[in-house]
């Protein structure tokens, strides 16, 4: 696993941490400690707590399952590693899943390694939000399964998910048989309206995907996916709706009000499938996402293609592929000189902790 070493982005970065609750209180924890022990320990911190973990090991599979709800921005439970690990280039490592419950809310996990290896299998999720988990926020984290054959590495079924300034690497198996189905991550939900609710993913680096870096499927509507690099995966991404309803598919579970833009999308190439690197996928579907956009993305290297978007269902606008020239100065990041740069900038230098030196 990639060990972890601000820019300004939507999960502040907070000035000081105390690793306090609102009344002065410390909320610090040592390692070792099971999962249970650490769900434990999260569950019972004040609201408004920042909680802080010295670097080191915790938990031992399993998942760190939350089902309760802190209720507003003011009540969130933030959860780091401790700031003096931080300076001296340590950070708290969780072997466990972290799983949100239905009635889940206003968690934030900072600065962590989250490393799932070893579960596999249908629900096996490193990050995992169930229908009605509500703000939920992922900031500053190196995350993988280490190759494991499930769903994805970060899947988030709830409302108002945050993914910034992370690592997302090493997610699925690219040899087993259903590695198509094995994403970075995986964004779907109960569907609007209600509006204004989407996921947003921006800001990450995302590589060693055995399927896609993002899918925006079925009914990921208003998911915001802007700003991530992507490189050396099966594919980049795709949006689309699932239309196996028994009805025609006319209750086609699409994804509306997706905005698939400004992202770095290189070196896709999946030998099980020969999908593009950026398309879109309407399986049985009579209706179809409305107000979808993939713009201003830049492509490089991709094996099958950039992009195999239907025009009558996604605006796809502005983007560029750079041909021979790598965007890439020193990878992963995006030289000033590249074409790519005008389109995306380089969206892994908001990232505050270490990148890897090659995918």
């Amino acid at each position: 696993m990639l060990a972890l070493g601000m820019a300004h982005g939507l999960v502040p970065a907070q000035a000081t941490t105390t690793c306090q609750d609102p009344q002065g209180n410390s909320h610090i924890l040592s390692p070792p400690q099971t999962t249970a022990q650490l769900r434990s320990w999260i569950q019972a911190l004040p609201d408004g707590t920042i909680a802080c973990l010295h670097s080191g090991d915790y938990g031992d599979g399993g998942d760190v399952f939350l089902n309760d709800s802190r209720g507003n921005e003011t009540n969130r439970v933030k959860v780091r590693t401790h700031p003096d690990d931080i300076a001296h280039g340590s950070y708290a490592t969780i072997h466990a899943r972290l799983t949100f419950g239905t009635s889940s809310g206003f968690y934030t996990y900072r600065l962590l390694n989250v490393d799932s290896t070893g579960q596999s299998g249908i629900g096996a999720e490193t990050i995992n939000l169930t229908t009605g988990a509500r703000s939920i926020f992922m900031a500053d984290l190196n995350i993988t399964n280490g190759r494991e054959d499930t769903a994805a590495c970060v899947s988030p079924a709830g409302i108002h998910f945050i993914l910034e300034r992370s690592i997302i690497h090493d997610c699925g198996d690219p040899n087993a048989v259903g590695a198509n189905l094995d994403q970075c991550v995986y964004v779907s939900g109960p569907g609007g309206p209600p509006w204004s609710d989407g996921a947003i993913v921006t800001h990450n680096l995302i590589f060693n995907c055995a399927a896609n870096a993002v899918t925006v499927y079925p009914d990921g509507d208003e998911a915001e996916v802007t700003y991530n690099t992507m490189d050396s995966s099966g594919f980049g991404g795709l949006i689309g709706g699932d239309g196996d309803d028994g009805n025609g598919g006319l209750n086609c579970k699409h994804s509306d009000f997706v905005d698939f833009n400004n992202n770095v999308i290189t070196r896709m190439g999946a030998s099980f499938n020969s999908q593009a690197a950026l398309a879109d996928y309407w399986p049985n579907c009579s209706r179809y996402g409305v107000f979808d956009y993939a713009n201003d993305n830049c492509f490089y290297a991709n094996t099958n293609g950039d992009g195999n978007i239907d025009f009558t269902h996604v605006s796809a606008f502005g983007n560029i592929d750079t041909g021979a020239t790598s965007p890439y100065s020193t990878w992963p990041h995006v030289s000033s000189g590249s074409a790519c740069y005008a389109k995306t900038g380089d969206p892994v230098s908001a990232i505050m902790i270490p990148l890897p030196g090659s995918p």
